[in-house]
């Protein structure tokens, strides 16, 4: 009976042993200083990883961050856009992916060939920030792409992954 328990609990730490080590967590920090620049981060998720879990947080004050999630097919899984935009600014002008965007009160913004983004304009506040929260099961193999394009953007951007 003893070695009986002796043996489960051995099994037992073995297998929360090897669990423990199949996670993988990356963290990255992007310091805007208020210029126009695109950043891209790659993640990557080997074969048996059960999850996927992703953090990304934006906080600027000055400028525009879009973000966007791609799986290794380079399918958009989300996206984010964060524009601080003081009420004293009736319009604001900006360039990304080499097109003219034009801020105006209609709050829709082109990115992308034709895709359009709705976003709040922000007051009254010395920042504007945003957020990303996923969680993918049985996650694609392959090369996670996020890509952070920054017009004028200063502020910080934070991107936490872990892959169990």
């Amino acid at each position: 009976m003893k070695r009986t328990v002796q043996l489960f609990i051995l099994l037992i730490t073995l297998n929360t042993s090897l669990s423990f080590s199949q996670t993988n967590t990356k963290e990255k920090i992007i310091d805007l200083k208020g210029n126009s620049t695109e950043e891209i981060i790659t993640i990557n998720v080997g074969e048996n990883v059960k999850s996927l879990d992703l953090n990304i947080k934006c906080e600027i004050e000055k400028g525009l961050i879009f973000i966007k999630l791609l799986d290794p097919n380079r399918k958009k899984k989300d996206h984010l856009l964060v524009i601080y935009h003081n009420s004293k600014q009736k319009n604001i002008v900006f360039e990304l992916a080499n097109s003219k965007l034009k801020i105006s009160d209609n709050k829709r913004l082109e990115i992308d060939k034709g895709n359009f983004y709705d976003y709040i304009p922000i007051s009254k506040t010395k920042f504007a920030n945003g957020e990303i929260n996923k969680k993918f099961n049985l996650p694609t193999e392959g090369d996670w792409i996020i890509k952070v394009k920054s017009e004028k953007g200063k502020g910080k951007v934070s991107v936490k992954s872990k892959t169990n």
